[in-house]
């Protein structure tokens, strides 16, 4: 039941901008601005322990025009005609051309992401988008172990003003990423195992784009994937001497959360092991931020992994995350 209504939601999120496609009409240039946008990407704050670069060659602009007066996000729809892709070939993109309707303050919304994950033209690829207001559109993904790669900024036009002060307007964004990172590594592994699962409690399904909050998840008894990884030890020159590194995104959650390894020792015979990491068993997902979990078997099964470079998170640590 619970994967049928997740396909259902996808379903959904995608009907809604097909009918915004055929009900619509095309935009004129009539009463439309040029606004000049240009985007910078940041490899990941928090970084992952093997490092991961900026590797995303394809920009969706979704522009959000202010229509209501609660004072909130949900004063801000969609504005589907407008929205616009372009691929990029490196960062910072030199301009990049939209047009916007005079009069009305908007928020861009800026996504980066592969060309080989999405398709705005198709509305199709690793994820889906849908909502009505800024402050309901969710972003959606079918395999919750395998979230794609995906950039976020948020550019704002605050008044009609600053459509009249230039025939152009120009704007900056810098793009960071809104999935959250994993990493685990392993070292010392006895040559009786012959392989590592690594799979999360609870995944995350869906969230709202502009805040993260989390709007579905796995539930107990559900038949949806947990295993983020499956790795067979890489051996040195020693039997002991395996390793295995798993890295991955994950949709961000506001919850905390845990993970188990699921050790293969030969064909049946499995032991499974919850991550622990300072007397912690659950971990935070959030945007733009990685868990780095490393220890050598015998004591990271037993007593506990280490957690980032202190052996625990501490968000008001520079020398954890390099921000001051």
């Amino acid at each position: 039941m619970k994967l049928f209504s997740n396909i259902l939601m996808l379903a959904v999120c995608m009907a809604m901008f097909a009918a915004c496609d055929t009900e619509q009409p095309a935009p004129s240039d009539e009463g439309l601005v040029a606004v000049e946008l240009s985007l910078d990407a940041v490899e990941l704050t928090r970084a992952f322990s093997n490092g991961q670069p900026v590797d995303i060659d394809r920009v969706l602009l979704l522009p959000f025009v202010k229509e209501g007066s609660a004072g909130t996000d949900a004063d801000f729809r969609f504005d589907q005609n407008l929205a616009i892709q372009v691929d990029v070939a490196s960062f910072p993109t030199p301009e990049i051309i939209m047009h916007l309707s005079g009069g009305n303050p908007y928020k861009i919304v800026a996504l980066g992401y592969k060309s080989a994950d999405y398709d705005w033209s198709t509305k199709s690829g690793k994820f889906a988008i849908g909502g009505y207001s800024l402050e309901d559109t969710g972003f959606w993904i079918p395999d919750a172990t395998q979230a794609p790669v995906v950039y976020m900024d948020v550019c704002s036009v605050n008044s009609a003003e600053e459509f009249v002060a230039a025939n152009a307007l120009q704007i900056e964004g810098t793009l960071m990423r809104m999935v959250a990172g994993v990493s685990l590594s392993l070292t010392a592994i006895p040559d009786f195992v012959t392989g590592i699962d690594l799979v999360a409690t609870g995944d995350l399904t869906t969230s709202i784009m502009l805040t993260g909050t989390p709007a579905g998840t796995q539930s107990p008894g559900d038949d949806l994937s947990r295993t983020l990884a499956t790795l067979s030890p890489v051996r040195g020159a020693s039997p002991d001497t395996g390793t295995v590194d798993f890295n991955g995104y994950i949709l961000p959650s506001s919850a905390n959360l845990g993970y188990q390894l699921v050790v293969h020792l030969g064909i049946s015979s499995t032991q499974t092991y919850t991550v622990m990491a300072g007397g912690a068993t659950t971990f935070p997902v959030l945007a733009n931020q990685a868990s780095n979990l490393s220890g050598d078997y015998t004591t990271a099964i037993n007593f506990g992994f280490v957690m980032g470079t202190g052996g625990a998170i501490n968000l008001d640590d520079p020398a954890w995350d390099g921000i001051n």
